[in-house]
């Protein structure tokens, strides 16, 4: 009888029969297991993009800095949340609330307003995150501006 696979000599064969007793070693799961962990934790900053958490916001009008500290919430694309606005040379304090909200890929868009009041007449901020930084740009009243931002880490 013929051998029905020629390529298949005696010394290939006792590489496959080695190869089959370390695939079944513990040595071969451990090394899985950690290149499953590897690639796990590698892919994680790619898919826990999230807008969540609280957020300390600044950016200036003329000489004057503006604060804003936000607690944001996504869920799916939709971004809610509110905080307070400080600034100005009067030291104003306002109460804000996010509206029209939307966040994915890394970008957001919402827009800041006086609790009570209105989309129109509020504050727009469109950027991008990555991680626990935001930058982009601000549109109201007093013209477009630049901001920067960073999300608080929490404390154990």
């Amino acid at each position: 009888m013929s051998n029905p696979t020629p390529h298949l000599n005696e010394a290939s064969l006792g590489r496959y029969k080695n190869l089959s007793r370390f695939t079944r070693s513990g040595r071969f799961k451990w090394m899985m297991g950690a290149g499953v962990l590897l690639s796990l934790l590698v892919a994680r900053p790619l898919f826990a993009a999230d807008l969540s958490g609280t957020w300390e916001i600044a950016y200036w009008v003329g000489e004057d800095r503006q604060s804003v500290t936000l607690e944001i919430v996504q869920e799916g694309s939709v971004v809610l949340g509110g905080g307070t606005m400080r600034g100005g040379s009067l030291g104003s304090v306002a109460e804000v609330e996010v509206q029209l909200g939307t966040a994915g890929g890394g970008a957001f868009h919402f827009v800041l307003v006086e609790e009570g009041g209105v989309a129109s007449r509020g504050q727009e901020f469109t950027g991008k995150w990555y991680r626990d930084e935001m930058s982009g740009q601000t549109d109201g009243a007093f013209g477009a501006r630049m901001f920067t931002g960073t999300r608080r880490r929490l404390v154990d």
